[in-house]
Parts: C-alpha cells; sequence; structure tokens
C-alpha cells in the first residue's frame, strides 16, 4: 500500500464527496486542495470537507507542490487536457468515466502518463471490488489445472438502467458538449465493462445498436440497446436507459452453467447504505436443469470505494500494474466506439478496433 498519498480535487461535482469521505480518507490518503472554476465554490467544498487549501482554477490544483495524486472529478470534455497536464506535473490521475469522448483521446491520455512515469486509472468502481475479482476467477481461473466454473462463456445479458422522468436539459448527462456520449458513456460504460470481464477482455469482432429514446430538449441519448458480436457465435448484448425501472443485473452464461448477479455494478455489500451486508453474492448454476441457484460470494469489510482507492493506492505504489487497468479503459472506448457508430448508422454492424497495446 501507499499511505498518505495526498490528494488534489479537480471539479466540486456531487461524486466527489463520497469518493473523498468513503474512499481517499478511508483509505489513508490526505486531501490537500480542492480546485473550481468558481472560486466560492471551492471554498465553500473545502469547508464542507475541511480541505486546507481552495483554488479558484483546476491549474492551480494540478501545480502545488503538494499535490502528488489528482482526482477528476469533471465531465468527458475537461478529462483530456487535465490530464495531460496533470502528468506533465508529475501527478497520478484518477480520471472519471466514460474517460474520453473516444479511444484516440483515451490512448493520448494513456500515452501522457506513461511518458511522465505516473499513474491513469479510470473511475469505476466495481472494477476494484473484491467480488468482481472473484468472478473473473470464476469465469477465468489462473490455477493450474483449474476451468471455468461454467465452461466457455457463448452469451452476456448486462442492464443498467434507472428512471429519471424529470431529468432537465441542465444535466450534464444529457448535455452532448460536456458528455458527448451521454447514457452510453453514463451506465453503457459498465455493461460494456462487465461483458469484456465476461469475455477476459476479448474484443468483440463487431457491434451493432440502436438508440430508442433521446432527450426532448438536447437530443442527447437517453436509452440504447446493444450486441457485440464474437467468433464462433458468442455475444453480449446490454440494455441502458435513463427511462426505466432501476435494474443493474448481469447473466453470464456458459456452455455449463450460468452465474447471475443481481446488483452488478453497486453491490449491497460494501455499500455506505447497506452498512450491515457483509456477504457479496452472485448466483451459479453450474449443470442441472436450470432450477437450482447455488448462492457463492466473498465476505467484505470495506465500501467499494475504499477498495477503489486502495486498488489506485496499490498502483502509485507499483503493488499492482496500472497499464493492465488502463488497457482495459482502452478496450472499453474500443467497444464504445463501435456502438455508437452503428447506433447513428441505421444500426448496421460496425467492427470493433484497437490499435494500442500499451
Amino acid at each position: 500500500m501507499a499511505p498518505g498519498i495526498r490528494w488534489g480535487i479537480v471539479g466540486t461535482a456531487g461524486i466527489a464527496n463520497p469518493v473523498i469521505e468513503q474512499g481517499i480518507r478511508p483509505a489513508d490518503g490526505q486531501v490537500v486542495a480542492i480546485g473550481s472554476r468558481n472560486l466560492a465554490k471551492a471554498q465553500e467544498f473545502a469547508k464542507k470537507h475541511s480541505i486546507p487549501q481552495a483554488y479558484g482554477s483546476y491549474e492551480e490544483v494540478i501545480s502545488d507542490a503538494d499535490v502528488d495524486a489528482v482526482y477528476i472529478a469533471l465531465p468527458a470534455c475537461w478529462h483530456e487536457e487535465i490530464t495531460i497536464k496533470a502528468a506533465q506535473h508529475k501527478k497520478h490521475v484518477l480520471c472519471e468515466k466514460p474517460v474520453a469522448e473516444n479511444r484516440a483521446i483515451v490512448a493520448k491520455m494513456i500515452e501522457a502518463c506513461i511518458e511522465e512515469g505516473v499513474v491513469f486509472v479510470d473511475g469505476t468502481w466495481f472494477a476494484h471490488h473484491p467480488r468482481t475479482a472473484f468472478i473473473r476467477n470464476l469465469l477465468h481461473p489462473k490455477e493450474d489445472g483449474a476451468t471455468s466454473k461454467i465452461g466457455r462463456v457463448r452469451n452476456v445479458m448486462a442492464r443498467f438502467t434507472f428512471s429519471s422522468p424529470d431529468m432537465g436539459a441542465d444535466n450534464i448527462r444529457v448535455q452532448p458538449d460536456v458528455e458527448p456520449l451521454a447514457a452510453l458513456g453514463d451506465i453503457g460504460w459498465y455493461t460494456v465493462r462487465t461483458s469484456l470481464i465476461a469475455y477476459d477482455f476479448e474484443l468483440p469482432e463487431k457491434a451493432v445498436a440502436v438508440t430508442t429514446a433521446t432527450h426532448p430538449v438536447t437530443g442527447a441519448v437517453t436509452q440504447l440497446s446493444g450486441t457485440l458480436i464474437y467468433s464462433q457465435g458468442r455475444s453480449a448484448t446490454f440494455d441502458i436507459s435513463f427511462n426505466s425501472a432501476f435494474d443493474q443485473s448481469a447473466t453470464i452464461t456458459g456452455e455449463l452453467g450460468l452465474i447471475r448477479i443481481p446488483d452488478c455494478y453497486h453491490p449491497y455489500a460494501g455499500r455506505a447504505s447497506e452498512g450491515k451486508e457483509t456477504f457479496s453474492k452472485v448466483f451459479l448454476q453450474n449443470g442441472g436443469d436450470g432450477t437450482k441457484l447455488e448462492e457463492i460470494g466473498v465476505e467484505v469489510d470495506k465500501n467499494q470505494c475504499e477498495y477503489y482507492i486502495r486498488g489506485f493506492h496499490e498502483c502509485v505504489a507499483g503493488e499492482k500494474d496500472w497499464k493492465v487497468l488502463a488497457r482495459e479503459s482502452y478496450a472499453i472506448h474500443a467497444v464504445l466506439d463501435a456502438v455508437w457508430a452503428s447506433a447513428h448508422n441505421d444500426s448496421k454492424p460496425v467492427a470493433v478496433v484497437a490499435e494500442h497495446s500499451f
């Protein structure tokens, strides 16, 4: 671990609140600076979280000699500029997702961090939750002679939906100028990541997608369905929506069984609001006629945001290879590019292309 990392927060978005209080501080990090383009807003945020230094610009956080790492709590339109500037100032970078508008920009950001010798990690909490590692090992065990609990993966079905009928045009989620990918970048990111986890980050050959709803004022995508097509008849299907009842489920089906995950992206065990639950479970059907599902899982002793920040600290300390996580970020955006292109071209199949390996 790398305790005592000094953090600068770039932006005062709501997501920064739990990252500080549920993640950075429990993980032994220190929040030493906050920056906003509005100094008064930065000062208010600093007072709320007892942060010693408030700045009226993002650049002042990045250039602060007392900052070791920055957390970028800004819309996607800012990520490239802030990441590259932070890297040039030798700051490690934790960047909210989606990382950028497309994979080319993501590659540029990662390459800047490689060149400057700093860490880059995207802001996906569940990627660091112990249950995610548990699921990956069920599907792709690393032990000699071990085999997948469900056989070869054939299909993934992932959903992330919530109902927000009053989402106004002032919500950044539906402002194309600041969040170009709208629902696809906001929640489609999770479903695509889950699909890639199931296939051990093997990229699909192509993607097909259809937009089924858009925001009435901004035209941003609010509902979309997609299918990722793999070789040999394998696939992954996902649905995302700002207009449907809450669902965060995934089912991974193999040749011999399946895994059901009812709380895929925000596991009930490891959430501040569900503090009494410590067993993070999945449902395993291994053979049989489909009528029996076994509950299996892992014990957790932390909020998943703390796991996320500790994972970042381990990357900074050299205990975990951050480039593995960076390659995953890039792979997700390679898929998102193809999904977006298909959805905007009459749902024609679009090849998934990834030019960089890092």
